[in-house]
């Protein structure tokens, strides 16, 4: 496999309306994004649907580009239509579903403590609570394989998922315990246990 990062997003114009349809590889990421967020302990009362940002992918598939493992110093820059962007990394020497991507975050579940709003003791479970945050409303994500990726292995697949706005901000939880779709904000139904817009 050659260039597993690229895809091509199709814009078509109906009645005045973007219609953008993403390729399997974003629809996955969405979904398993979206799936996890469905299934939060306790459950949520405010998380929001996410949407495909052609715009974060962009700087994800970019900066995975670059092949150095840790975080991209200019990841707020470089998406100027967000006012605080998040990111979650992951490299595995074999290629990774993007459903199993979003797992290996999304059981870190398992180190955190909702009310205490903690990780466990030297572990961390900020990718966990990233997936999680309920105000967060956009994902965009991208892979390459890198030879070598630096910092990590000779060679690896990189994955980088951003996320607008961010989570993990001023020690908050990242959702609100309660009835499923019970808070969600003005102008959201609630669908398949997600307040959608």
């Amino acid at each position: 496999m050659t260039n597993v990062c690229c895809s091509i997003i199709v814009f078509a114009v109906s009645y005045g309306v973007l219609i953008t349809a993403l390729t399997q590889f974003e629809q996955d990421f969405l979904d398993a994004h979206n799936a996890k967020r469905r299934i939060v302990v306790p459950t949520a009362s405010n998380m929001r649907e996410l949407k495909w940002s052609a715009e974060l992918a962009s700087v994800a598939l970019n900066y995975s580009r670059k092949c150095v493992y840790g975080h991209n110093p200019n990841k707020y820059i470089e998406a100027p239509s967000f006012k605080r962007v998040g990111e979650n990394l992951r490299f595995d020497t074999k290629e990774n579903t993007p459903f199993e991507v979003v797992t290996s975050w999304d059981d870190e579940m398992h180190d955190y403590d909702f009310y205490a709003n903690t990780c466990v003791l030297n572990v961390d479970c900020g990718h966990y609570t990233q997936v999680a945050w309920a105000e967060t409303e956009y994902v965009g994500c991208a892979v390459t394989l890198c030879n070598p990726l630096v910092g990590k292995s000779d060679s690896a697949y990189y994955y980088v998922c951003n996320y607008g706005e961010r989570g993990n901000m001023n020690g908050d939880r990242p959702y609100v315990a309660g009835s499923t779709c019970s808070e969600c904000p003005s102008g959201y139904t609630c669908t398949n246990k997600l307040c959608r817009q």
